[in-house]
């Protein structure tokens, strides 16, 4: 009996448990931000009928990283005021990231928040199925290049500005419920499903924390992680939407300098509860009841959050290849897509790219596409850490992944570049990421 006590005790102080384990290792971070609000006005990003260069700028975006550090290895979650950041985009940047800075690629999380009130940026023509001849000659192209190239740069300037402030630091995590968004995959008379308000739809309404205070316990930055499109503004002006008058409401309540970051969450199928269309001559409508909402229930989590895990930090990315569709997105609205539609050719594989960082017991899983709220859902419910943020727009763009219960039909199915196996995609190889540390 006593051999047996002897070997229980062993085995409950000096072996890890399978889940949440954290070994208490040294945990440095910093943060930064820095404003990459277009000075010059260039072509705004989001809805394909608003062509034309922006108008005015209702509010600044922001580049914010968050620089985690332990035992010699780095990593870093940058969220950028923007609607899309493609493959492209996160392959040059982490390249420069990387050449400057000890930083694996695949230690870095590059996050779109999905506003569509932020600018176009200049894409390489490439294996698109998307019409973008009209960038391609509208007389602002150059200075829509050279905007790229310049936000391109203030985002390493951001990273090594949250590197220089890299202090010894604690995390924690808390969780909490915005009612801001609705299942917008409506049923028409017709019967089909189109873009609309379905209040019955699944959607996920948990907002997700994340604290980083310093060992003197100044709040370095907080994270916050909800699914749903930055769309409640549309208009010809610059704006980061709910999402970015979040970070900013945050920010100037909690006060002292922190730094606090979108994380896009399965959002995917979900607007948000107010859409309104304004010129932004007060800062009224919907966007800022929004980020009320979102921010105060964001500082009401992070108030109650402990922070006490350090490290260790771990990263990895995989891309994941699956059977490739038409992009036909404009179907009924462009002649063109209405005769690629017709086109029966082969259509190349897609690809999404899934990442996963922890540092200590809290997860970061993401990935690269607009992800139904089914799936992220499905993801928490089967992972192995219970203090866990799903991220999407994350390390590139794949666009929509949908349920299988929502192949084809929908706008979402039209667009999406992914015949089919993306829910699967998502859950497992992020489930099987999570399962090797």
């Amino acid at each position: 009996m006593l051999r047996f006590l002897y070997t229980v005790l062993f085995l409950w102080f000096v072996l890890p448990p399978l889940s949440g384990y954290c070994s208490h290792l040294p945990l440095k971070a910093g943060a930064a931000k820095i404003k990459i609000t277009p000075m010059i006005p260039i072509p705004l990003s989001g809805f394909y009928v608003r062509q034309g260069i922006f108008k005015g700028v209702h509010d600044d975006l922001y580049a914010r990283a968050v620089s985690f550090e332990s035992e010699g290895k780095e990593a870093l979650i940058i969220s950028v005021d923007t609607c899309i950041l493609s493959d492209t985009f996160w392959d040059d940047l982490t390249a420069r990231i990387s050449k400057k800075y000890p930083i694996a690629r695949d230690h870095i999380f590059l996050c779109a928040s999905h506003t569509h009130g932020g600018p176009a940026l200049y894409e390489p023509p490439e294996k698109k199925d998307l019409d973008t001849s009209w960038l391609e000659k509208n007389p602002y192209l150059e200075k829509q290049k050279a905007y790229t190239e310049e936000i391109k740069e203030k985002m390493v300037q951001v990273v090594g500005d949250a590197r220089k402030k890299l202090e010894p630091a604690r995390i924690g995590y808390g969780s909490g419920s915005a009612a801001i968004g609705v299942n917008r995959r409506a049923r028409t008379v017709k019967g089909d499903i189109w873009l609309g308000v379905n209040p019955e739809g699944p959607v996920d309404r948990e907002l997700r924390v994340v604290r980083i205070d310093s060992v003197n316990g100044k709040t370095l930055a907080l994270m916050f992680n909800i699914g749903c499109h930055g769309t409640s503004m549309i208009s010809e002006s610059i704006t980061g939407d709910w999402c970015g008058l979040t970070e900013q409401f945050v920010e100037k309540v909690w006060g002292n300098e922190v730094v606090a970051c979108f994380l896009p969450g399965a959002g995917g199928d979900v607007n948000p509860i107010y859409e309104e269309k304004t010129v932004f001559d007060a800062r009224t409508g919907g966007a800022d009841v929004l980020a009320a909402i979102a921010g105060e229930e964001t500082i009401r989590v992070a108030k109650g959050i402990t922070c006490k895990t350090e490290g260790p930090l771990e990263a990895s990315q995989r891309v994941v290849t699956l059977p490739g569709k038409k992009y036909l997105g404009l179907l009924g609205f462009d002649p063109k897509y209405d005769e690629l539609a017709k086109d029966t050719s082969p259509v190349p594989p897609s690809t999404l790219k899934m990442s996963a960082l922890h540092v200590g017991n809290i997860v970061f899983a993401a990935s690269s596409g607009e992800i139904f709220s089914e799936i992220g859902m499905e993801l928490k419910k089967k992972s192995p850490y219970s203090q866990m943020l799903f991220m999407g727009l994350t390390n590139g763009y794949s666009g929509y992944v949908l349920t299988d219960k929502e192949l084809g039909r929908g706008y979402e199915y039209n667009a999406t570049v992914i015949k089919s196996g993306g829910q699967a995609a998502v859950v497992n190889t992020l489930l099987d990421m999570m399962g090797e540390w």
